[in-house]
C-alpha cells in the first residue's frame, strides 16, 4: 500500500515548479548567510513570526536550493505530503478500520478542493499542521504523553492556523471523559494563543490577522458568509465544477496511471464497514466551526476551491475525508467514487506540470526582451499583463502575474537582477485616474510617472503607452473568474455575497 501511495504521489507532483510568492522569496533567502537563515530579523519574515516552525520549514527549500535545483522542491512536496498522510492515517485508525484509515487520510491530502497545499511549497504547512496536531492527538490517545506534548508543541507553533485545530479535536477527549488527555492535549495551543498575543506586541511585528474594531454584526454576517461558502466549496457547486474540470485536463499517461490505480484499489478496497464515535464527530464539526469563526474574524478569506486561496479549504475537508472514509460502500459504489476522485486529482496534477511549462515559457520570453528593457527610462513605469492566472476550465487558478509582488518576483528570476524600473500588475479592475492608477480591489492608487510602458506576456510584446491608451489597454483585458458566480449576470446571491463581505465588489464588475 505504502510503496503504491509513494510512487502515486511522485507522479502527481513531478515537474509541478515554483509559483507565486515562491519566486520572491527564494530571491531574498539567496542574500543571506546561514546565521541569518537561523537568526533573522523578525521584521523580515512578516506573519511568519507567528508560526517560527513555518518559517524554517518554509525557508529551508528556498535557502537551500535557491534556483539551480528546482526539482528539489518536488521532492520536498511530495515528502512532505506522504508525512502527512502516514501521521494522519496513525490518528483515523484510532476510529476507523486501518484501510478506512488510509483512505481518510489520501482523501484528506490529495482531495482536489485544497490543491494548493500539495504543489505549492509555501502552503505545504497547511496540511503538515493538522498531521502534527492529529498524530499528536493519537499519541496522547495512547498515553504516550511526553512524545505526545512535543509533537503537539511542533503543530502548534507551525502556523497561527493552529488552534481550531487544537481546540476543536480536544473536544473528543472531553466528550470521552478523558479529562487528564484533554488537558495534555491542549496545553500546546494554550501556549500558542499566548505566544501569539505576546509576539503581536513586538516592535517591528505584523499586526496580526484579526481587526481590533470587529462589531458583533460584522462578525455574525461575516460567519454566515463562511458557512455559506464552504458548503459552495466542500459539496456544492464549486467543488463539482472542481472536480469535473480537473478530471476534463487528464492527459492520456495519467489515464493510463489511473487505471492502473483503480486497478489497486479493486483489489484492497475496505470491505470492513465502520462506525465511528460520536466524539470524533464531535471534535470534527468542533473544529470546522473554529477554524470558520477564525477566518470570520479576519475577514479576508471566504472558503473557495479555486485559486492558491483554496488552502483555507483544510479545514472542512478533513470532515469531508472521515465522512467519505465512513461511507457503507459496496464494491461497485466504491469504484466509482474512486475513479470519480483519482481522475481529477490526475487531471489537475497535469494542470499543474502544463502551467508550470507556460510561465517558464514567459520567463524566458521575458529574458529575450532584456535588451529592450534597458532602453526604457529609469524613472518609467512598467505595467505588465497576461497570463494572470492559470485556466481552469472555465476558472481562473493558480496565480503568476496576478499581482505587483509576482510580477517583480519572476521579472527578476528572468533578468537575473532587478529591471530598474517601477514595476506593476495591470488588471481589468483598474482604473486610469488622471496620474494615478485605482486599484478598485485594495483600494490602493499607484502614481504613473510620464513614461509608462506595457508589457503583455500573451503576446511577448513590449510598447510604450500615453493615458487613453492605458484606458484602453484596461478595458480589453479579459475577466479572471475564480468563483462560479462571477459567469453569470448580476443575481440574488451575488447580492447577498457583497452585502456579507463589500470588499468583493471589484470581482463584479468592469
Amino acid at each position: 500500500m505504502l510503496a503504491m501511495l509513494v510512487v502515486f504521489v511522485f507522479y502527481l507532483v513531478w515537474n509541478t515548479g515554483i509559483h507565486s510568492d515562491d519566486y520572491q522569496l527564494i530571491e531574498q533567502a539567496r542574500q543571506w548567510t546561514l546565521t541569518e537563515y537561523l537568526l533573522p530579523d523578525i521584521k523580515s519574515i512578516s506573519v511568519l513570526v507567528f508560526g517560527p516552525v513555518s518559517y524554517y520549514f518554509d525557508y529551508f527549500p528556498y535557502f537551500a536550493f535557491g534556483f539551480d535545483t528546482l526539482w528539489a522542491y518536488d521532492v520536498v512536496k511530495a515528502l512532505t505530503s506522504l508525512l502527512c498522510i502516514v501521521l494522519i492515517q496513525r490518528f483515523a485508525a484510532d476510529y476507523l478500520p486501518p484501510a478506512r484509515a488510509w483512505v481518510a487520510a489520501v482523501v484528506y491530502v490529495l482531495l482536489p478542493n485544497h490543491d494548493a497545499t500539495l504543489y505549492w511549497v509555501l502552503t505545504l504547512v497547511y496540511v503538515l499542521t493538522p498531521a502534527l496536531v492529529m498524530f499528536a492527538h493519537h499519541l496522547v490517545r495512547h498515553e504516550k504523553y511526553g512524545t505526545g506534548s512535543v509533537v503537539g508543541m511542533l503543530g502548534a507553533f507551525t502556523s497561527y492556523a493552529s488552534p481550531p485545530l487544537t481546540f476543536g479535536l480536544a473536544l473528543i477527549f472531553l466528550v470521552e471523559r478523558s479529562y487528564k488527555k484533554a488537558a495534555v492535549f491542549l496545553a500546546p495551543g494554550v501556549l500558542y494563543v499566548a505566544y501569539y498575543f505576546a509576539v503581536q506586541k513586538l516592535p517591528g511585528v505584523s499586526g496580526g490577522r484579526i481587526n481590533a474594531d470587529l462589531s458583533i454584526g460584522v462578525l455574525v454576517n461575516r460567519f454566515l458568509l463562511q458557512m455559506g461558502s464552504f458548503l459552495d466549496a466542500a459539496v456544492g457547486p464549486s467543488f463539482w465544477f472542481k472536480m469535473w474540470y480537473s478530471a476534463s485536463a487528464i492527459t492520456v499517461t495519467s489515464v493510463m496511471v489511473a487505471i492502473a490505480t483503480l486497478a489497486f484499489l479493486y483489489r484492497v478496497w475496505p470491505s470492513d464497514r465502520a462506525t465511528p464515535p460520536k466524539s470524533l464527530w464531535a471534535g470534527l464539526i468542533a473544529m470546522t466551526l473554529l477554524a470558520l469563526g477564525m477566518f470570520a474574524l479576519t475577514g479576508l478569506y471566504p472558503q473557495i476551491a479555486f485559486n492558491l486561496g483554496d488552502r483555507v479549504m483544510v479545514y472542512g475537508t478533513l470532515l469531508t475525508a472521515f465522512a467519505i472514509a465512513a461511507l457503507p460502500l459496496g464494491r461497485r459504489s466504491f469504484m466509482a467514487s474512486a475513479a470519480v476522485f483519482v481522475l481529477a486529482v490526475l487531471g489537475l496534477s497535469d494542470h499543474w506540470k502544463d502551467w508550470n511549462i507556460r510561465q517558464q515559457q514567459v520567463i524566458a520570453n521575458i529574458r529575450s526582451q532584456s535588451s529592450s528593457l534597458v532602453k526604457i527610462p529609469t524613472d518609467s513605469v512598467l505595467l505588465v499583463a497576461g497570463y494572470p492566472y492559470s485556466q481552469l476550465g472555465a476558472m481562473s487558478h493558480i496565480e503568476f502575474l496576478s499581482e505587483t509582488f509576482g510580477v517583480v518576483g519572476v521579472f527578476n528570476r528572468a533578468l537575473g537582477t532587478s529591471p530598474g524600473l517601477r514595476l506593476h500588475a495591470l488588471r481589468n479592475w483598474y482604473r486610469v485616474e488622471g496620474n494615478t492608477l485605482l486599484d478598485a480591489k485594495y483600494g490602493e492608487r499607484f502614481v504613473l510617472s510620464s513614461n509608462v510602458w506595457l508589457y503583455n506576456a500573451e503576446t511577448n510584446t513590449l510598447k510604450e503607452l500615453n493615458a487613453q491608451e492605458l484606458a484602453n489597454a484596461i478595458a480589453t483585458l479579459p475577466d479572471v473568474p475564480r468563483h462560479w458566480l462571477q459567469l453569470g449576470d448580476d443575481n440574488l446571491l451575488r447580492s447577498v455575497v457583497l452585502k456579507f463581505m463589500p470588499r468583493l465588489e471589484y470581482a463584479f464588475k468592469r
